[in-house]
């Protein structure tokens, strides 16, 4: 874990200096937005480093660990931005002060991770760890231009009003990656141990199941609560919301075929998807905002994401003959195991 949290030192290091050198031209002039990139920028590091944490617990299958991080995160988000909007004081600043920080409060549970667990034997050749993270990071990067690039550039192209109805919908469209983002943790770590096809396939159409679910949710029922929980000018964003919900939700299959693939040794191939994906996305992105402005941003995050889950997917049924269906097609086992799931949460909740 420590040559892991070196490594992405030296990364947040460079990350951070690239982010604050551009700010000037992702702000598009503006000092306010620019000191609030910068402000950014400085979380990179903490947040980097609870990463490694969060990769080791993975490693060593202490969910408990990974789940509670992730609920203190949103939790206290949440409590801040509650907090600050009854005081009075919620504004783009305190909004942001709590966005970045409220990742770095998840280091909490990892306190005693390394005390309580005993270290492997067998440790990882420096080189044979920064060969496999430079092909996980090149894909980490362009998944993160893939999903984040958009709003970067969205004030030189359209103005901040078209990023901030785009942002809004975004984090909407977010709620319909939840279940994906635990199941693919836990499906990359435990194919890494021990690959079995169908335990793969079955993750990706039950989490699929999951967040279509959600999307029907979401799709029917915005047009509802949008305008009425940012605001009447943010109208115009519900179908922006629809779309990204959209693109969400389809490239769950995907991303899990894409954790199957890094866990049996082939990251590269993950890696090339994203950025094929990312390409896609910022020629789509350029044509599209000056004209259309979020919705172009939308329509080309459902491209990217589409594209990126099909390669992943037909990269599995090429290597190991695994049929595209089986990540698609949601079968009766599939509804009746998540209802099952569902009843013995419940019930766990309830003793």
């Amino acid at each position: 874990m420590a040559r892991a949290s070196a490594l992405l030192l030296a990364s947040g290091v460079v990350s951070t200096g690239v982010l604050i050198l551009l700010a000037p031209w992702l702000s598009g002039g503006d000092p306010h937005i620019q000191q609030l990139m910068v402000l950014a920028a400085l979380a990179v590091i903490p947040t980097l480093l609870v990463g490694a944490l969060r990769g080791g617990a993975s490693g060593l299958q202490e969910w408990n660990r990974v789940n509670f991080e992730k609920y203190a995160t949103a939790l206290s988000r949440a409590c801040a931005i509650f907090g600050f909007a009854i005081f009075g004081v919620l504004s783009v600043e305190s909004a942001t002060l709590a966005t970045i920080v409220a990742p770095i409060l998840g280091v909490v549970a990892y306190f005693g991770l390394r005390a309580k667990e005993r270290t492997p034997e067998k440790r990882a050749r420096f080189s044979s760890l920064l060969g496999f993270g430079g092909r996980v990071w090149l894909g980490s990067v362009s998944g993160i231009l893939l999903n984040k690039l958009d709003q970067a550039i969205m004030v030189p192209l359209a103005g901040p009003v078209q990023l901030g109805i785009y942002a809004a919908a975004s984090a909407v469209a977010d709620a319909a990656l939840l279940a994906n983002n635990a199941v693919r943790d836990v499906a990359f770590s435990t194919e890494a141990k021990e690959a079995a096809v169908e335990r793969l396939t079955a993750a990706a159409r039950r989490s699929f199941a999951v967040s279509l679910a959600v999307a029907v949710i979401i799709c029917s029922t915005a047009w509802l609560w949008f305008p009425f929980l940012f605001g009447q000018d943010f109208a115009p964003g519900v179908p922006v919301v629809v779309v990204l919900t959209l693109a969400s939700a389809l490239g769950v299959p995907g991303s899990i075929a894409g954790a199957g693939l890094s866990a049996r040794g082939r990251p590269g191939i993950r890696s090339a998807a994203l950025i094929v994906a990312a390409v896609a996305n910022v020629v789509m992105l350029l044509f599209l905002v000056p004209v259309t402005g979020a919705m172009g941003a939308a329509w080309a995050t459902l491209v990217g994401n589409v594209l990126a889950a099909n390669i992943n997917i037909i990269a599995c049924r090429r290597l190991y003959g695994i049929p595209m269906r089986r990540f698609y097609l949601i079968n009766l086992a599939d509804i009746r195991a998540l209802f099952a799931l569902a009843r013995r949460l419940i019930r766990r909740r309830a003793r």
